[in-house]
């Protein structure tokens, strides 16, 4: 499966009902994906989020009810998959899911510009919910959305990632490649402010994540940044993997490409939190005020941070394609950790 795909819709939005073209839209993919599931995928879980607030999230859950109702009726004793639809964070935020749909809702010439700082939260949980896959339904397109509206760049990041029709604009693996990479660079940056020393992987198992460590001390902690462009298997590998990484005494901490590029303070913050409390600096060495963390590049900096095969970064030359499929451990790697058996999570 791609991680992420945008359709666009010929829908429209109508007051105190919704975009039901788009809704019906969301739940015959939704139906035609649950028919896909092989019949041991009892736990698959779907999010079914609105971005078009209640009243769409209701257009939408009043369909997909009476199309689960006849998928169910004619396949007797399936038990029913866990499928949610809501338009509140709260109700999704800490959890996960396999699938995560989004619904836009509006349509161009009613398209709420969003500029409060909880809707950049809202956008954050939304887009990091999934485990395997991202969908977003949308009638509008980037061009019809005001530059300052925050729902702008997450479209952009969305579209920039995504494959299937439907897509504004595309993007090549090689592009893709050096954004990411300089997000990463931008990451690597700040780490290193705070007193940490950051470098690549050098072992077989988490090849592509980045070795954190302070200076003069033998631990360590691992951070993967994921949902990059990797397959559903090699996703589900890097997750088998941190649980022998972890069962080993290394700390390990998985980053959503997406969230770090959308919400990179928050994200930074996170991660800075994670670090301090696997390997201490001290109250006094680290700043988790937003003040300190790193401000997104200006246009001169980010001519600056341009990379070339000649001259990379020790931080990106590690990293070589984000997207390269990860290789699972050797028998010899298993031996090292102690022959664990890889457990599912």
């Amino acid at each position: 499966l791609d991680s992420v795909t945008c359709m666009r819709v010929d829908g429209k939005w109508v007051d105190k009902v919704g975009n039901r073209v788009e809704a019906q839209a969301v739940v015959n993919f939704v139906v035609e994906r649950l028919k896909m599931l092989p019949a041991k995928a009892e736990d698959f879980a779907i999010y079914i989020i609105s971005m078009g607030g209640p009243k769409h999230a209701d257009c939408i859950d009043g369909i997909l009810q009476e199309a689960l109702d006849q998928l169910y009726a004619e396949s007797k004793g399936k038990e029913r998959h866990k499928v949610m639809t809501t338009a509140d964070q709260k109700q999704v935020q800490g959890g996960e899911c396999d699938l995560v749909v989004l619904s836009a809702g509006h349509s161009p010439g009613n398209i709420p510009v969003e500029v409060d700082p909880h809707h950049e939260q809202f956008l954050n949980v939304v887009g990091s919910r999934h485990t395997q896959q991202i969908v977003l339904f949308h009638s509008y397109g980037i061009k019809d959305m005001q530059r300052e509206d925050l729902k702008r760049d997450f479209f952009q990041t969305l579209m920039k990632n995504a494959v299937g029709q439907g897509s504004d604009e595309e993007e090549s693996p090689k592009d893709r490649t050096v954004r990411f990479a300089k997000v990463i660079k931008m990451l690597c940056s700040t780490l290193r402010t705070h007193g940490y020393c950051v470098q690549c992987n050098r072992g077989t198992v988490w090849a592509d994540a980045l070795t954190i460590t302070r200076q003069g001390e033998r631990s360590c902690a691992l951070l993967l940044v994921e949902n990059s462009g990797e397959t559903a298997d090699e996703w589900g590998r890097s997750v088998e993997d941190q649980y022998i990484l972890e069962c080993s005494g290394t700390r390990c901490l998985r980053v959503d490409a997406i969230s770090l590029a959308l919400c990179f303070r928050k994200a930074t913050r996170d991660i800075l939190a994670f670090l301090n409390e696997s390997m201490p600096l001290g109250p006094s060495t680290v700043d988790m005020t937003p003040s300190s963390l790193a401000q997104p590049p200006s246009a001169s900096e980010q001519e600056e941070i341009v990379i070339s095969s000649e001259s990379e970064s020790s931080d990106l030359s590690c990293l070589g394609e984000l997207q390269k499929k990860r290789r699972r451990p050797s028998s010899s790697d298993k031996a090292q950790t102690g022959h664990m058996k890889r457990k599912k999570t």
